[in-house]
């Protein structure tokens, strides 16, 4: 929502888990916490995030490979 844009300060990182992805979005108030995507999905901070990482889709972000 637009309320959710005047709130948000930046988006921090990304995980998936299965096939849902999930962004830790750092809110203006000082709490940082873990978002879904259709949350983000609309905010201005998830196209710079995706740019700063060279991609242009939420999907083409990199999985995180568990290391043994």
């Amino acid at each position: 929502s637009d309320q959710d844009e005047i709130l948000v300060k930046e988006i921090l990182a990304h995980k998936w888990n299965g096939n849902s992805l999930q962004f830790q979005v750092s809110w203006k108030d000082g709490t940082t916490m873990w978002e879904p995507l259709w949350k983000c999905d609309p905010l201005q901070a998830l196209e710079v995030y995706l740019a700063l990482r060279g991609v242009s889709k939420p999907k083409q972000l990199p999985r995180n490979r568990k290391r043994a």
